[in-house]
């Protein structure tokens, strides 16, 4: 049951806010959701903003949508839509939230989780994680997707993934494969709301830790040391 300060901090700031999720922790010593991730939001994005020299870059002939969810819906929308979520995270830096909800998927009878990440209530990015890339044909997943987006042609440069796609409206796609888990993540910053607020966040983070974001590598890699 909740107490009379939780009730009123869900209230006033929703069930959904760092502000809730914090203090529930802060009394129950736990997150009142599933977390989403074990890691940081921004190791799900970084990569669009500070792209590794070693990834090409190729021309999408398709304009580019996540799961079909027209970017920049609210998550009024998307709740309305997909139900309750199966896992929450929230993370906030520099007084802005991304918040991500998953839902438990399923993709060429591989488990999957389809996370949703909105900033300032707008959704930027979609994922889908494969948590073991061992269950997971990753040449049929890639060439899928490239011909999707691309052409039906020189396929087998795109079977290991590790490549980003780009349409005309800036929305992106990164395959991400590193050996061990794998993350297909659709992204736009076509808002400039949702630019400056990606910004914002950004500066924070490196304020608070007194880091370069982009020296560092996606969750996988930290849990591969």
């Amino acid at each position: 049951m909740l107490g009379l300060d939780l009730m009123l901090v869900r209230l006033l700031r929703g069930k959904y806010s760092h502000e809730f999720v914090q203090l529930h922790r802060d009394k129950n010593r736990r997150s009142p959701f599933s977390p989403c991730y074990k890691d940081d939001a921004v190791f799900h994005f970084i990569k669009f903003f500070k792209k590794p020299k070693h990834i090409p870059v190729y021309s999408s002939q398709r304009s580019i949508q996540f799961a079909e969810q027209p970017f920049f819906i609210g998550q009024k929308q998307l709740l309305k839509s997909k139900g309750k979520p199966d896992c929450f995270s929230v993370t906030l830096e520099n007084n802005v939230e991304i918040r991500t909800f998953g839902y438990n998927s399923e993709i060429f009878s591989a488990k999957a989780r389809e996370n949703y990440y909105f900033v300032d209530d707008i959704f930027f990015m979609g994922e889908f994680l494969f948590s073991d890339a061992s269950k997971m044909d990753g040449k049929k997943l890639f060439s899928s997707i490239a011909s999707k987006y691309i052409n039906k042609r020189d396929l087998e440069k795109y079977q290991k993934g590790n490549f980003y796609l780009k349409d005309s409206f800036s929305n992106e796609i990164l395959a991400d494969n590193n050996g061990f888990s794998i993350a297909i993540r659709y992204f736009s910053q076509a808002n400039e709301r949702v630019a400056n607020k990606l910004d914002e966040f950004l500066e924070g983070g490196r304020k608070k830790s007194n880091i370069d974001y982009s020296n560092l590598h996606a969750e996988g890699d930290f849990d591969r040391l």
